[in-house]
């Protein structure tokens, strides 16, 4: 699933994990072709991708092989919701959906956002911040169309979340009066902790696209002033242009060392070497290197605290906006701390994996999904976990 982020991460986790299983068998629909290939339909690792954009098959032969491959499917399970993934949806009316709220960005977030002027490019928006706004009017009528043609067939659907401070973000995105909460974990995985080993030389990492929106000059920024701490890059740019005159001073660091997309057992090994994740990120959802960094009982050292993980496992900033040349200070402050603090470092890393083990694994994320399937197959369950509210334009 290469080129869709922590989503794709996590959606080739899950198919991973229940690939050869008989219970329980995953089809990737996709809103757009796969870079690798080229192709709208391929099997690989026991798991059928599909794509909603047609090619050299021919529509027809195409929509017949697309009603074959669905014909089976049981429940759908969105990651977020987004326009394009309404093809699919709407195709497929009668099945039950869950909704897994992972990043909603409503008003509120894009205005954190645009305070890069080069994320309004990212997302390929020509409008700049009124067609931000009207991708979330897209996003809301989406549901609402969803819910209305859903009731003549009596389809279930359900809004859950990875993370508790999703679930007012949505309210107030989709114009919702009151989710019931329901929780559907990442499912992690982690090592042995016998396993873990970490450098002798003080180590930190940064995972994730070099992006604007992830702010990796304050990173590096980083690195210029602790010269002896290994800094480790994993990620490549996606659009380098956009911030080629940022980071063009960064070159030659001599302390940091580039990796690019990681994974597998390097993954593992840079995980386990380091002694500190470090986020830079203006906006995050709840990110898939927090939690795999708690798993290999490393605190994070961020300006975002998703429900207050950061505060209780590594250390909070505190938040800033535009290109937060002002927080250096409070990163070289906490990365200084943590690095000289072995104990502080060593609980909270415990405190971290502990977490992690008691809700973000495959065992809770398996025991959570029974239990939607059970309530959306059950007749006398209400269809929706939400309400509309009163004055929809909310």
């Amino acid at each position: 699933m290469g080129g869709y982020g922590g989503f794709g991460q996590t959606a080739g986790r899950i198919s991973q994990y229940y690939a050869g299983n008989d219970d329980l068998r995953v089809k990737i629909l996709l809103a757009r072709k796969l870079k690798q290939n080229g192709l709208w339909r391929f099997r690989q690792d026991s798991v059928d991708f599909i794509s909603t954009r047609n090619t050299d098959r021919g529509i027809f032969k195409a929509e017949i092989e697309y009603s074959m491959l669905t014909a089976r499917l049981n429940l759908l399970l969105s990651i977020d919701l987004f326009q394009e993934y309404g093809h699919h949806l709407n195709r497929l009316p009668h099945l039950p959906l869950i909704i897994w709220l992972r990043d909603p960005k409503g008003d509120v977030e894009w205005d954190k956002i645009i305070t890069l002027p080069q994320e309004l490019k990212s997302y390929g928006n020509r409008d700049g911040v009124p067609g931000l706004r009207r991708m979330t009017n897209i996003q809301k009528e989406l549901l609402a169309e969803i819910v209305e043609k859903g009731k003549r067939r009596k389809r279930k659907i359900l809004i859950v979340t990875n993370g508790d401070f999703l679930m007012p973000r949505a309210e107030k995105l989709f114009g919702l009066e009151k989710i019931e909460p329901f929780f559907l974990p990442n499912p992690i995985e982690y090592p042995e902790r016998e396993e873990i080993r970490r450098a002798a030389r003080p180590t930190v990492c940064f995972i994730g696209r070099q992006v604007a929106i992830k702010r990796p000059w304050l990173f590096y920024e980083l690195a210029k002033r602790f010269p002896s701490v290994k800094f480790h890059v994993c990620g490549i740019p996606n659009s380098p242009d956009r911030i080629k005159d940022i980071m063009e001073q960064y070159t030659g660091l001599s302390n940091v060392e580039y990796h690019g997309v990681v994974r597998g057992e390097k993954k593992k090994k840079i995980l386990s070497e380091s002694w500190v994740l470090i986020n830079t990120s203006i906006h995050e959802g709840l990110p898939c290197t927090f939690l795999e960094a708690f798993s290999y009982e490393m605190p994070v050292l961020s300006c975002l605290d998703p429900d207050a993980l950061v505060s209780r496992f590594g250390l909070f900033t505190g938040e800033f906006s535009g290109y937060a040349y002002e927080a250096i200070d409070k990163f070289a402050s906490g990365l200084e701390y943590l690095l000289t603090n072995k104990a502080v470092r060593t609980e909270k890393g415990r405190q971290g994996r502990g977490y992690i083990e008691k809700l973000y694994n495959f065992s809770c994320f398996e025991k959570r999904l029974n239990e939607l399937w059970n309530r959306v197959q059950d007749p006398a369950a209400p269809l929706n976990n939400f309400q509309y509210s009163k004055n929809k334009t909310e």
